[in-house]
Formats: C-alpha cells, structure tokens, sequence
C-alpha cells in the first residue's frame, strides 16, 4: 500500500518521513493512499483480520533460499554442465515422479516452489500441444534459481530438505571462459552436492564427443581453481540421454567413456570422483525406464549431512553491509553455541 502527501515540501512518499513529525505517517491527517491502491484498502477495511503474506509458490532467490536453510536441515545441490545438457530435465523429472506415487524409498512431504517445478515442466505436458516433450531452457541472463523438495522416508530420521539450484548453462561457459564468471558462483562454496553433466547425446556423435567432454572438462577446472569446488566435496560426474548414448556405445564408445573416466580420476585426483549414466527423460531406448539413474541418485543427495551447521547460501561478498553485520553476528552466536535462526538476515 503506497501512501502519498500532498503538501509541498513534503517527501514522505521517498523518504518515509512525515514533514510533521508523526510517526508512524498513517497518523498524519495530511497523507492518504494512492489511487492505485484503493481497492486494496478498501479489502483491508473490510476484512476484519490482517493479510498475511504467502509464497507465490514460484522458484526461490538466494536470498529466499537462505531463509529455508536457516529453518531447517537442508543440502543445496548444483548441477553444473553447458546448455542443452539436461540439468532442468533432470530436476523436473525427479518432481515428476513423485506425481505418480513415491520415488526411489521416499514420499514428497512438501515444496515451497510448486509453481516453479511447474513452469518448468509445462513443454512437456499435453496441455502444451507439442508433439515432443521437451524442458523450457533456463534464461541465460537471469540469476540462479532454487526449486525446494522436502521428502520422508518412513520412520528414518529426518530427510534434509533439498534445494536444486537452477543455473543457465551459459553461465556456466562464462564459468568456464573467464575467473570473473567463476567466481560469480559464490553460493557453489556452500554446495553440499555437486553433479557435472556431460551431454550424452553429444557424447554418442564421434565428431562432437571431444568437445563435448572438454567443455564438461574446463568447466569443473574452471570452478576447482576459482575455489568453488572445494576439496571436501564429492563430484558426480553424470552421463546423460543414456537413451541415445547407450545404444551408441559400440567399442570406439565404450573405449572412449573409458577414457573420460580414467582422465578425470586422474585430473582431478584432489576429489572424490565418480560417474553414472542416466536418462531423466529416455525416448529412444523403451527398455529404459523414465527417470532412469535418477532414484541412485535421489538416495545420495538424501543421505545423512556431514555437518549439522546451517550455513547460510549467500556468502558475505555477495549481501550489503547491514547483511553482512548480521551475519557476523550470527557466527559470534554459533561459536558461543547460542544458534540463530538465518530468516532474520
């Protein structure tokens, strides 16, 4: 609700301050509220309790991820990898499956980003009227998104919420290309999961197999160097369209994910890596299942956090100065084993 003053001199309607001293301005017999919103007031006149601010049920920001983080036992999970190489399809597919029934072990128990998840999946309902299914592609320029997941598992002690980082494959070139994109992924220091993907469609044509496999290649140096990657974190290494890849493995294939694999074992030694072929969305092999790999991979990404800290997703380098203020004093706080809670930052 915006309310505005029509005394000269006055500039309460930038400032927030009344000319006349009263505080809070609603008092001042001088200002009233805009016309834009006087069908708005006029619900709140009416209404006899106050309105309450809901989620728009939309993916979240960083910021707004930060504030579930702060609530509950989460992992962040980011899917690195060059445009086209099935990161959104991955996520959608997992949400997906849990429109059927519960997936790999676990139940859906809820999500803060349903409209997210839905927007994401709309080119492959058939309400889309497109005669192939396909995922709506991330915007190259906008900031990272995160789609939430909250999931149980019977009886077993509490599944950490998942937040699925949705980042643009371009950034991911300029990730690649230059130090300053790298490190424009600072939230990828707090990642509790990381998965490279590698286009397996590319993967099963000979002439774009190389390049292929050094832009997945150059990427993960990229963010290593750059220390986004750190050394306590395992990387996955995820050979998609297994659909298309799979079939195509004569032995030139075979022998050459042979040697992607022996090459970053050894490249990238300082980590823990391990590779899987999956196809979150298998059209050209019916004896694949949809959402193949995917449930192996659920279960990691579901297990037990290394740390009970909740640390936040943006980094100081990336908040104001109030914020940063306060989230120094929120490590003073957990250092003195008071806890705090992040959705006050």
């Amino acid at each position: 609700m915006t309310r505005i003053c029509p005394r000269p001199g006055c500039e309460m309607a930038t400032t927030g301050v009344c000319m006349e001293g009263f505080n809070p301005v609603e008092q001042c017999p001088y200002t009233h509220v805009a016309a834009d919103d006087d069908e708005a007031q006029s619900h709140e006149q009416d209404d006899e309790g106050e309105y309450v601010r809901v989620s728009t049920g939309d993916a979240l920001t960083l910021e707004q991820a930060n504030a579930v983080s702060g609530a509950r036992p989460s992992r962040l999970i980011v899917l690195a990898g060059a445009a086209g190489s099935g990161k959104t399809t991955l996520l959608t597919s997992i949400y997906e499956k849990f429109l059927e029934a519960s997936f790999a072990g676990f139940n859906f128990a809820g999500s803060e980003t349903l409209v997210g998840f839905e927007r994401r999946c709309y080119l492959g309902r058939t309400y889309s009227r497109q005669t192939v299914a396909e995922t709506s592609r991330t915007p190259a320029k906008r900031e990272p998104r995160v789609l939430h997941l909250r999931l149980s598992r019977g009886e077993q002690a509490m599944v950490p919420d998942l937040l699925l980082v949705d980042v643009s494959g371009e950034q991911f070139r300029m990730a690649r290309d230059t130090d300053r994109g790298a490190q424009a992924l600072g939230f990828m220091r707090r990642a509790d999961s990381f998965a490279l993907l590698i286009d397996g469609a590319k993967l099963a044509e000979y002439r774009l197999r190389t390049s292929a496999y050094h832009d997945a290649r150059s990427i993960l140096r990229s963010l290593i160097e750059n220390e986004m990657v750190g050394e306590d974190l395992d990387v996955e290494v995820l050979f998609t369209k297994w659909d298309v890849l799979g079939p195509a493995t004569h032995r030139a294939g075979n022998d050459f994910l042979e040697h992607v694999q022996a090459q970053m074992s050894a490249e990238f030694r300082s980590h823990q890596v391990s590779f899987a072929p999956i196809a979150a969305r298998p059209e050209h092999d019916p004896a694949l299942p949809f959402a193949h790999g995917l449930g192996e991979l659920l279960a990691r990404w579901c297990s037990p956090l290394r740390s009970k800290t909740r640390r936040p997703i943006l980094l100081a380098s990336t908040l104001s100065e109030d914020s940063r203020q306060l989230m120094r004093f929120g490590a003073r706080q957990l250092r003195q084993g008071l806890g705090y809670d992040l959705r006050t930052i």
